[in-house]
């Protein structure tokens, strides 16, 4: 949603689609190439391809999302609304 908002004000504010396009890779790309960063081995294991690796993907999805779990994550993880590494993900979306 942000995406389409950012690139119909960049369309409308642009004199010509070119422009438009430049200026949106601009504003998105930093934004995009650090929501794609992965920890090293993660495409290998969210993306198994035999029957015990999917299996064994099922068995620690069942686990992280059982109510237990999700319980230690929530008492140990904190308030991390003011974490600077989160802020870096954030959009700033211009006003058209």
């Amino acid at each position: 949603m942000a995406g389409a908002y950012i690139l119909a004000g960049e369309l409308y504010r642009a004199g010509n689609y070119e422009e438009a396009f430049r200026n949106y890779e601009k504003i998105m790309k930093p934004y995009v190439q650090e929501c794609q960063k992965l920890p090293p081995g993660i495409p290998r294991i969210v993306y198994p391809e035999s029957r015990v690796g999917v299996a064994l993907l099922n068995q620690l999805i069942a686990i992280v999302g059982s109510k237990p779990v999700k319980w230690l994550m929530r008492v140990f993880s904190g308030d991390k609304k003011d974490n600077k590494k989160n802020r870096a993900k954030e959009i700033i979306l211009p006003d058209y």
